[in-house]
């Protein structure tokens, strides 16, 4: 079970949210929650839809039934469903990173490198079952202008003793 707290004029609200396992007993990367009210899940969804939890984005929606959804045609790339979701072309990838990297250092990085507010985002990969960190991760440029810079100057540079690798990022092979 998960814990999140929402925090909404003037008390906090305490949500505890089960999570849906599979036979094998790993989280299935869902769960559900009931409000007390529309107003308290409205808030909910604004607050939570997005943000990144343990390495993951968050996606935060009404619950519908299976057959109430759309049929529309097939679901659009992960990549534009995501809140904010980031154009492939101002995403950069970063390799070989050291294990103790955190976000707030590569935050840190990039500002004093290239100069502050050119990103939306930093996400970098940890494990589902230990949330330690995998080693590489992503950045969201606001523009390719930004995203192109980023891989001239900081390929190759020393992180914490690891020469770091710094590339546009690939669409993953959906195979």
């Amino acid at each position: 079970m998960h814990c999140l707290f929402i925090f909404t004029n003037p008390h906090p609200t305490f949500l505890s949210l089960p999570l849906s396992f599979s036979q094998t007993g790993k989280p299935r990367g869902f769960g559900h929650v009931d409000f007390g009210s529309a107003e308290d899940a409205k808030k909910a969804i604004e607050m939570l839809n997005g943000i990144e939890l343990a390495g993951r984005d968050l996606r935060v929606d009404t619950a519908q039934r299976k057959e109430d959804r759309p049929r529309d045609g097939p679901r659009p790339p992960r990549s534009d469903r995501r809140m904010g979701g980031s154009d492939q072309k101002n995403s950069v990838f970063l390799g070989n990173l050291a294990w103790d990297v955190t976000s707030e250092l590569v935050e840190d990085m990039i500002n004093d490198v290239l100069g502050p507010g050119l990103f939306s985002q930093v996400r970098l990969a940890v494990e589902r079952d230990t949330g330690k960190m995998r080693g590489f991760g992503h950045i969201d440029f606001k523009d390719a202008a930004s995203a192109e810079r980023c891989v001239a100057e900081l390929n190759g540079m020393q992180v914490m003793g690891r020469q770091i690798r710094v590339d546009f990022a690939a669409k993953k092979d959906s195979a």
